[in-house]
This record gives C-alpha cells, structure tokens and sequence, in this order.
C-alpha cells in the first residue's frame, strides 16, 4: 500500500487477550470519521504504525459488525516478526489505518443459510459475519466449522458457546488437528472432511459457504461445495 493511502489517525482504546496466541485490539477514531468508517463483513483494513521505519502496513480483517455504539476491532495472531509488533501494541498506541476495503463477499441472504469453514485465525471476518447475522434476526442456519491445533487456541471459543446456547439457529462445530491428549480435548479431531461439510448443508442451493485459512483447507472445502450443489456465485473463499 503507497503512502498517498489516506490514513485515519487511530488510537488502541483496548486490548483483549482472546487465546495465548491472539489478541483483539479495538481502536477509538474521531467521532465524525467513526461515523463514516463504514464496512461489511469480510472486509479488511490496513494498519501501519508510525513509530516503524521503514514502514509496514499490515491487513487486518475486521473481526466484528459494524453499526451504532460497535467499536472498530481487528483480531491478531502472534505471528513472529510480521505480526508482533502490531499484537504488543499497548491501550494508548496511536496507529494509522486504512478505509476498509476488500471482495471477501460474506453477505448472506435472509433466511438462507451459512456454513463457514475457519482454520487457525481465519475465522476472524467469520465472527463480524454472525454477529452482524445475530443482530438482524436474519433467520435461517449458520454453521461455523472451526479447526485449530490447539484447544486452547480456538479463537473465540466462549463467543461461539454462548451465541449456540442462546441463539437459535447457530452451530458450532469445533475440530482439533494437533495432539492435544483426551482430557484436555474430548471433542472433535482432525480436519474437515466432505462429509462434514455434506452434513451442514440442508439446501445446498440456498446455502453461502465460505472458507477462510490455509489455502488447502479452502481448496478442498470450495471443491467439496461445488460438489455437493453449492452454486459458484454462493461459493466464497480467502485463503493464504
């Protein structure tokens, strides 16, 4: 990104550790520019930091809803070099960031249906999606696929408990691919397969699926969708 970007002046209002390896940083921004700091689920924004030359500015996707009263929130994994600066940056930091942008389409129409498919930190622009989707009483079925090595690194974990208890029509479907031992996980394990995928779908062709992480998780979901009747146009992806 060029430094002719109009970049929005920024300050990190709050901080919250979400796994041991992500945290949430919510950002305060002038009043007047909040208001016109407008997104949809699925985009992203770019965050440079000032005090860092020569600069590096990083896309983030936005990890919640937007509307009245909703902070401006991006969710960061401790990624080594690329993303720790941004991960350490205390309440108080001032960053600049970018308008959002981005084709990560996650509309879903009234009353059809979702599956989305996360691998690590990629369900960050799925939790903005069900929690604009949660807000507007949309009806139909979300069904997040979420699959992480580690238990204690299913980002979001507590959010996605209490919307499936308390949300109808919300399902949480958590895998984990690493070795932690049965006590620790008894739940889920390894990868997704088509038979996952092929048991969360009611109406293939009335279904949004949409895959984010690793791009062989998102390879072989959005195969498996077309398979199983998901029409192209509902077939969303972003991988890395």
């Amino acid at each position: 990104m060029s430094d002719d970007v109009p970049w929005i002046r920024a300050r990190v209002a709050d901080v919250r550790q979400e796994t041991p390896l992500d945290r949430t940083l919510f950002f305060e921004l002038d009043p007047e520019v909040r208001r016109a700091f407008v997104w949809q689920p699925g985009q992203h924004i770019t965050v440079r930091l000032p005090d860092e030359v020569p600069p590096k500015p990083r896309p983030y996707s936005l990890s919640g809803a937007d509307g009245p009263g909703r902070p401006v929130r991006i969710t960061v994994r401790n990624g080594g070099s690329w993303g720790l600066p941004v991960y350490e940056r205390p309440i108080g930091t001032v960053v600049d960031l970018s308008a959002p942008r981005g084709a990560f389409d996650l509309d879903v129409p009234a009353g059809d249906d979702a599956v989305l498919v996360a691998g690590g930190s990629g369900v960050a622009p799925f939790r903005a999606l069900v929690e604009a989707w949660v807000a507007r009483g949309a009806g139909g079925h979300v069904t997040l696929l979420q699959a992480s090595r580690q238990r204690d690194h299913l980002v979001f974990a507590d959010e996605w408990s209490a919307w499936e208890r308390d949300v109808p029509g919300f399902t949480w479907r958590p895998t984990v691919t690493g070795p932690d031992d049965a006590a620790a996980w008894p739940g889920a394990r390894g990868r997704f397969g088509r038979d996952a995928l092929k048991a969360s779908l009611r109406d293939p062709r009335r279904t949004v699926v949409a895959a984010c992480g690793p791009k062989d998780l998102v390879a072989d979901t959005m195969a498996w969708a077309r398979e199983l009747g998901v029409p192209e146009d509902r077939c969303r992806k972003e991988a890395w």
